[in-house]
């Protein structure tokens, strides 16, 4: 689930512009939290401009505000306590409302105590009933005619009264009159102003007595507002809402109360508008809080923020912050701007990720991502191709694309043949005396008459038609092609740097158009054939470098075409120093499928150049033909269609003729290696110098550097032709012409090449590429990450993280040029191989010029240096990512098992013969065994012959190192007088002292140790490839040093004395799991008990601790038997 989602308008809302904009806003946003992050935060200013008038306005009132917050919680903390109202101390805003309504209650008014324990609804009803009472009462008074005391209303008879009129009225008259006068006489006598009428008055008096019977009887009579029929109906009114608006506060409050007995008598104080300790505390808060709200109305305008919505202990804690990091003031509102911009464009969502910590990371990216999730479905839904594309129909495409250009190249041959045809007639239809007639006049003759040149002008129409394409020297044109012959459409020269320009201007006018093939950067036409070492400064112009025809087009402002790409090296780091040092980075260079190179190797020697004494430098020439001799015996036994070709390279003529003379020598005692050697070879062993090495490349080649110390130990800073204007070029040409391998022998170090001594470029070079040789890409500048990189988009990121979730090991960017592949897959069982490579249709993909480029060409170079590539399409990929990972997933476990199966079946491979396990001066570098990486012991090999010769060198591979090298060159480094490995005498009994040496050596170095594992050890620095059944036995004859303790069915062997339960658990060792002792298991078990405890599954836990990539059925038994034998030994 992604921290946080965009939304706009629609998918046309920016333009690059504008994105360009919001981009730069979220990369505003990351660096400004960058900042604030690692300050205190100060949420009370929302204010966006800065300014020194600003900040101290602002310092002001918040230090007003400060005190005034402080003044108000003491006086919010003494009444709540009056009240006994519930007070948490730390002011929050409600807290501060219930304070404020009870600071409402008005100290002045009417007694409401009356209602505190009643039914307001009852009181405010009987109030209303009691008014309709009283206005009736009233009205009844008023019907009648006179004045009644009606305080005394009860004395009146009035029901007798009554009844007396009654009978008045049904007399006859004149008794009625009589009767009727009585009556009001009586009547009279209680008036006490105006004239009784019984017809009007005694109704209403009687409805008056009921009236005020009823009114006497409502139960307001016992309110202090209420006096009988004499009520003050306003008043009393008043005194109901005053009741109502007074229990309406109290009950409100009610729920807060804490201390029932303060707040029972705090509720009848309050009703009854009394004076005291809770009126003094209401007065004293309200007095604060009107201070405290005038003070926030200050702070808020200069702040911009509400400091209300704050309680007051965080208000005050706010505050404080305020004034004790006020220097972080101007910082803040930058982040409050950005903030404010932020969601001004729309990027709400980001800044709230942000703000709450769910966002972690690089912001800017983190955007990216988020805009493309927005904005690519809409993209995609917008787009019909987007829309229906599926992976495997564009790659279906893209196969069919192959084949076709596949096709159009064979068509294209054959369309260049039919073009060239001649339509000449038959060689016996010719007439004598024409142009072909000539021609096979001179093939006739025994002895041809004519010269070349001379019949060559006699076919000036022929010539072109029989031969249409020619390949010639310049020299060669200018001596058999006569002037101002038809011409050809086009000449080509290759290694144009090395042809003179008056050489080639002969050869340019014989043709329409020239095309010059060339690189500046590698030899000029030169006099060279044997200089002294002492630089040019003498040196006769005539023997100088030449300019070429290359220099003079370039020069000229001719139209020049870069082609970047480079074939030839197998290995990325032939050609690194020198895609550096002279082609600036452009050569698109292809990596191997390998995760540690050791192309390129240093041979250190301890040599001495005869300078005055022959120029050579016998160590190091010893050193060369031996690895030389060793190379070829080994791939002597290989078929003939894999042997790999050699060629060896000096820095001048002497050290040439003498590494000839020394293999020729060699030759005559092994006649086998003529083989390597005859010139029906495509590609023969060479050995050249820097003068003529140009245009030939071999796989392995070995560089003699020559020069070092003389006799005296002195190291001259003169190295022959590098001393020279452009010698540089002559080493770039030395460095690359290796396909697969270059081994440099040098009898100096780069830090013993003062560069004070000398200006020559060349020299410069020289002390750089040893310095490569010796540490690798990180010795050239701008190149400290290696071969691996960052990945490169979010996109690869995506993948590189699902594909890892599925249990492989990834490694991204893989290469050290322009062209890398994004991702890399390590072997899960062996670590020093590329299973495969995964390509993304990224930046690198369409950048390609052509479809060729990067839907064939490219592929199939990678494919030739035995990569599988695996490809994921960005469409594919965000329409389902799930999906596409499940498809690579299964993609790998399936070459994964083709893999094993062809691993499994080299192994069958029959064991090597007595004689051949036991033929000398054979090294190889094999391919990693299961959970083995191959040792460079052949590097130490060579290093012990020479040692044997007198003449001690050591060998450092680029790039990595195995655990015996180092361990064998720490020894050479110390002088200690170390066993020498013999492969004649392997299996005579007097070499078993030596061999038991070899043995403990090896075991205190990687012990504990498994017995098979040694056996390849030792195979191995005898120069080795395979462990026999004789080497077997040989070995566990010389055991005699060292322990053997048995772990189930493994024999494990550890140094005399060493054997314990727990041993340090060593992971730069390449090894399978198979071969680690369970006392390493255990000892990693202890370092990591925590989390393995608290884990579900132990093994799997376990494994990633001991870095195994993939974990199999048969290692996760093993670690499982690995724990229940550490907690049985549990110390």
């Amino acid at each position: 689930m992604p921290p946080f989602r965009l939304s706009f308008p629609n998918k046309d809302a920016h333009d690059s512009n504008s994105y360009a904009r919001l981009r730069g806003i979220a990369e505003s946003l990351g660096r400004c939290h960058e900042i604030i992050e690692e300050r205190q935060p100060l949420p009370l200013i929302q204010a966006d401009d800065w300014s020194f008038a600003w900040q101290a306005e602002l310092l002001e009132q918040t230090a007003v505000m400060a005190s005034a917050t402080h003044e108000l919680s003491d006086a919010a903390e003494g009444l709540a306590h009056q009240s006994g109202l519930g007070w948490s101390g730390t002011g929050a805003p409600e807290q501060i409302d219930i304070l404020q309504q009870l600071a409402e209650i008005s100290a002045t008014g009417e007694d409401v105590s009356w209602c505190l324990s009643r039914d307001m609804a009852e009181i405010q009803h009987q109030a209303q009933e009691l008014r309709d009472l009283l206005d009736q009462y009233h009205s009844a008074i008023g019907r009648a005619s006179a004045r009644y005391p009606m305080e005394r209303l009860e004395d009146i008879p009035l029901d007798k009264l009554d009844e007396s009129w009654r009978l008045a009225q049904a007399k006859i008259w004149p008794l009625a009159f009589f009767a009727k006068s009585s009556v009001r006489k009586l009547l009279q006598t209680y008036v006490e102003s105006g004239q009784a009428d019984p017809d009007r008055d005694i109704a209403a008096m009687r409805d008056a007595r009921r009236l005020q019977s009823e009114i006497m009887d409502n139960v307001l009579q016992q309110c202090p507002a209420a006096d009988g029929v004499n009520t003050d109906i306003d008043r009393l009114m008043n005194w109901v809402a005053q009741a109502g608006s007074l229990k309406a506060i109290l009950d409100a409050l009610a729920p807060t109360v804490s201390d029932q007995t303060r707040w029972e008598t705090a509720r009848l104080s309050l009703a009854q508008r009394a004076q005291g300790d809770l009126r003094r505390a209401v007065i004293h808060f309200s007095q604060k809080h009107s201070k405290w709200d005038s003070c926030a109305n200050a702070f808020a305008q200069a702040s911009q923020s509400d400091p209300e919505k704050l309680s007051l202990s965080e208000l005050s804690e706010g505050l404080d912050r305020i004034l004790e990091y006020k220097d972080h003031l101007s910082d803040w509102t930058r982040w409050i701007s950005v903030r404010l911009q932020a969601d001004a464009a729309g990027l709400a969502p980001l800044v709230e990720a942000i703000e709450e910590g769910r966002l972690k990371g690089d912001v800017e990216v983190a955007f990216v991502s988020a805009y493309a999730a927005w904005w690519l479905p809409l993209a995609i839904d917008a787009q019909p191709p987007l829309r229906g594309f599926s992976h495997w129909a564009h790659e279906d495409t893209i196969k069919r694309f192959k084949e076709l250009d596949d096709r159009a190249t064979e068509m294209a041959a054959n369309q260049v043949l039919n073009r060239i045809q001649h339509g000449l007639p038959a060689q016996d239809a010719v007439p004598r005396r024409s142009e072909l007639g000539t021609l096979r006049h001179q093939l006739t003759l025994q002895r041809p008459s004519m010269p070349i040149r001379t019949l060559i002008s006699e076919m000036p129409d022929s010539f072109t038609r029989l031969a249409p394409c020619v390949l010639m020297s310049p020299l060669s044109v200018a001596q058999y092609l006569p002037a101002g012959q038809a011409a050809f459409d086009v000449v080509i020269f290759d290694e144009a740097s090395q042809i003179t320009t008056w050489d080639a201007i002969g050869a340019i006018a014989r043709g329409r158009q020239a095309i010059i093939v060339g690189d500046p950067k590698q030899l000029p036409p030169t006099n060279f054939f044997g200089r002294s070492d002492d630089g040019d400064e003498d040196m006769p112009e005539a023997e100088r470098d030449l300019a070429s025809i290359l220099d003079e087009v370039a020069s000229a402002g001719i139209p020049t075409q870069q082609l970047d790409w480079h074939y030839r090296s197998r290995d990325e780091s032939l050609i690194a120093f020198s895609n550096w040092h002279y082609y600036d980075g452009r050569l698109v260079t292809f990596p191997s499928p390998t995760t540690a190179s050791e192309a390129v190797t240093l041979h250190q020697v301890d040599g001495v150049y005869g300078r005055g004494q022959g120029r050579t430098n016998d160590a190091e020439a010893r050193a060369i033909v031996h690895k030389t001799v060793r190379r070829l015996s080994e791939w002597l036994t290989w078929p003939e269609e894999d042997r790999l070709t050699l060629g060896i390279i000096t820095f001048n003529i002497q050290q040439q003729s003498l590494i000839l003379d020394l293999l020729d020598e060699e030759r005559r005692q092994n006649p086998d290696l003529e083989w390597f050697f005859e010139d029906a070879r495509e590609e023969p062993v060479i050995v050249k110098n820097l003068e003529n090495i140009q245009g030939d490349e071999r796989d392995v080649m070995l560089f003699s550097i020559t020069f070092g110390p003389d006799h005296a130990g002195r190291l001259s800073m003169a190295f022959g032709a590098l001393n020279s204007d452009g010698g540089e070029k002559r080493l770039n040409v030395a460095v690359t012409r290796a396909r697969q391998e270059l081994h440099i022998f040098a009898s100096i170090r780069a830090d013993q090449i003062d560069l004070t001594r000398t200006k020559a470029t060349g020299v410069k070079h020289l002390k750089a590429f040893l310095d490569f040789a010796a540490r690798g890409p990180i010795a050239l500048p701008a190149q400290d990450e290696g071969s691996l990189g960052s990945v490169e988009n979010v996109f690869e990121g995506a993948i590189k993280a699902a594909i890892e979730a599925k249990g492989w090991e990834l490694r991204p960017q893989i290469g050290v040029s322009g062209f890398r592949i994004d991702l890399g897959v390590v072997h899960p069982d062996h670590a020093g191989v590329y299973m495969a490579g995964i390509e993304c249709d990224g930046a690198t993909y369409h950048g390609s010029a052509t479809a060729r480029d990067r839907d064939k060409i490219r592929q199939a170079v990678l494919e030739n240096l035995g990569w599988t590539i695996l490809r994921i399409w960005s469409t594919d990929w965000f329409r389902n990512p799930g999906m596409v990972a499940d498809r690579i997933h299964k993609m790998l476990v399936e070459h994964l098992e083709t893999d094993r199966s062809r691993r499994a079946a080299e192994k069958t491979t029959p064991e090597l013969t007595d004689q051949e396990e036991s033929t000398t001066d054979c090294t190889t570098h094999t391919e990693p065994e299961s959970g083995v990486t191959p040792h460079s012991l052949a590097n130490d090999q060579a290093s012990e012959v020479m040692k044997k010769e007198g003449s001690p060198t050591s060998e450092t591979p680029v790039f990595a190192k195995s655990v015996s090298s180092e361990h064998f060159a720490k020894s050479a480094a110390t002088g200690l007088d170390q066993p020498v490995p013999d492969p004649v005498q392997f299996y005579h009994q007097d070499y078993i002292p030596t061999l038991e040496l070899l043995v403990a050596n090896i075991v205190e170095h990687e012990g504990p140790i498994p017995l098979g594992l040694l056996g390849k050890r030792i195979a191995n620095i005898h120069g080795w490839q395979r462990t026999g059944r004789r080497i077997s036995e040989q070995v566990a004859n010389a055991l005699g040093h060292v322990e053997i303790h048995r772990e189930d069915d493994i024999d494990f062997l550890w140094s005399a004395g060493s054997y314990s339960n727990r041993v340090t658990f060593r992971s730069k060792l390449n090894r399978s799991i198979r071969d680690i002792s369970r006392a390493e298991i255990a000892e990693l078990y202890d370092r990591h008990e925590a989390s393995l405890l608290s884990s579900q599954d132990q093994a799997l836990e376990l494994a990633r601790h001991a870095g195994i990539s993939r974990l199999s059925a048969e290692n996760r038994a093993y670690l499982e038997s690995c724990i229940l034998w550490r907690f049985s030994k549990h110390e």
